[in-house]
Parts: structure tokens; sequence; C-alpha cells
């Protein structure tokens, strides 16, 4: 899952480096970028992965929280971070965004 992830972000990063217009995923239209963000909500990242998993959403859930995958993605120059934090995790939104190069 987190392989299938960091090459689907990286695909991304290298298609539109500086993460502007917007980028539809299949019919689910879960990711909006601009602004130099990427947000999603994990349900929505689970939707754009599903078909190369062998995983249900549960499990892609907790597979996720306990991946290595923002240290990965550093060495790209991003990270994830919430944007939005709600009560229920579904309801929460999450961006991927450049690194500061201060």
């Amino acid at each position: 899952m987190e392989a299938v992830l960091l090459g689907k972000f990286d695909q991304l990063i290298k298609r539109d480096p500086d993460l502007h217009g917007a980028l539809q995923c299949d019919n689910y239209g879960c990711l909006i970028i601009g602004q130099g963000r990427c947000v999603f909500t994990l349900e929505a990242l689970f939707e754009w992965i599903s078909a190369d998993i062998a995983m249900d959403y549960k499990a892609f859930r907790c597979a996720l929280y306990k991946s290595t995958l923002n240290q990965k993605l550093e060495g790209l120059g991003y990270k994830i971070e919430v944007r939005h934090a709600s009560e229920h995790i579904d309801n929460s939104t999450y961006q991927l965004v450049r690194l500061s190069s201060t």
C-alpha cells in the first residue's frame, strides 16, 4: 500500500511539480489540486488506489497510519499534513504540500 501511494504521489509531483490545476481520479474527483496543495480525505485516497491494493478501507487506514509514507515523501520534497481535523477521522481533510526551503 505504501509503495503504491508513494508511486502515485511521485507521478503527481512529476506531472505537475507546482501542484496547480486539477486532477480528477477516474470518476471519483478525489484529489483537489491548487494553490500548491493536493487536498483529500482518507476515503478519497483509498478510492484512488483501491484497484491497486488488496485490502479494505479499514485495513488501508490502519496501514497508512503505521506507514513511513511521510518520511519517504520528504525525499521528494513533500509531506502530508492535516488540513482540517474533524471529530470523525473520515471527515478530516489532508493535504500534500511542498516542504519549505528555509
